[in-house]
């Protein structure tokens, strides 16, 4: 009787037992069924993760490749200015070259062309004295006096200045204008005088005869130009930027084909910023 009680009190403990191991066993395969899917859903991310990190990447590098790219570029673009600028100062220096070779050919040219005039004049001199043996001691100064025509007289004032007797070159070219002061040389022969007292160092004498020349002669540029630029060179000596800023300018505005025109634009460069 014990026995089958017994029984019967263990049968339900042993049931409920089984009961739990079940459970259990349930609950571990459910845990191990979660634990998969988290680590196939953690691999799915880490491969996402991969595959976005590849991407940037790839983009990184084809930033890197656009910026080697641009810098390349730029380094390229660099030389060019630098080479153009080189072959621009290289062009504009056999400009200038060549310009002082035209103006020195004209300038030969007129020399010739003045010298045929002045021996035209000495033989008419001549002739007319040998006509009139009791002309004008003026008249007879061409066949061993001093000169009387334009072009002779022009002629002895340039001699005097090429050989450095600038007051006597000065003098005489003062006589020419005097006489002839509408001859097509007298630009030049004003010109020359502003030359005579620069050579000789007196700035202040030189500077208001180039002011003169500008004044009356602003169409002749070989003579206009040159005596702006005499001045403004003298302005920036005497440290008066304001001045030789307005005189480059001019030069620039009034007489764009000139060498000096040429010259102009970096001498303003190299003066002081105003203030």
């Amino acid at each position: 009787m014990i026995r089958r009680c017994a029984r019967l009190v263990l049968v339900p403990a042993i049931v409920m037992a089984a009961g739990a191991c079940f459970a259990t066993r349930n609950d571990v395969r459910t845990l191990q069924g979660d634990i998969a899917v988290l680590r196939a859903e953690n691999l799915r991310a880490d491969s996402v993760h991969r595959a976005q990190f590849q991407q940037a990447a790839v983009q990184v590098g084809a930033v890197s490749d656009s910026l080697r790219s641009l810098n390349a570029f730029l380094a390229r673009f660099v030389s060019d200015v630098s080479r153009f600028q080189g072959d621009l100062s290289v062009t504009l220096h056999q400009f200038g070259q060549q310009l002082l070779t035209v103006q020195e050919l004209a300038g030969q040219t007129q020399k010739r062309i003045q010298d045929v005039k002045a021996q035209f004049e000495r033989q008419e001199a001549e002739l007319a004295t040998a006509a009139q043996p009791s002309a004008a001691p003026a008249a007879q100064g061409a066949a061993g006096g001093p000169p009387t025509g334009p072009a002779q007289l022009f002629e002895a004032a340039d001699a005097q200045f090429r050989k450095g007797s600038y007051a006597v070159a000065r003098s005489a070219f003062e006589g020419f204008l005097e006489q002839f002061s509408n001859n097509d040389r007298a630009a030049e022969a004003l010109y020359k005088i502003a030359r005579s007292y620069d050579l000789d160092g007196i700035a202040i004498s030189a500077d208001s005869v180039y002011a003169l020349v500008v004044e009356k002669y602003p169409t002749k540029a070989e003579f206009a130009a040159p005596s702006l630029y005499k001045r403004a060179l003298a302005a920036k000596a005497a440290n008066q930027p304001a001045k030789a800023r307005e005189y480059f300018q001019k030069i620039i505005d009034s007489y764009p084909r000139s060498l000096e025109a040429s010259l102009a634009p970096d001498a303003l460069k190299a003066l002081p910023k105003r203030p």
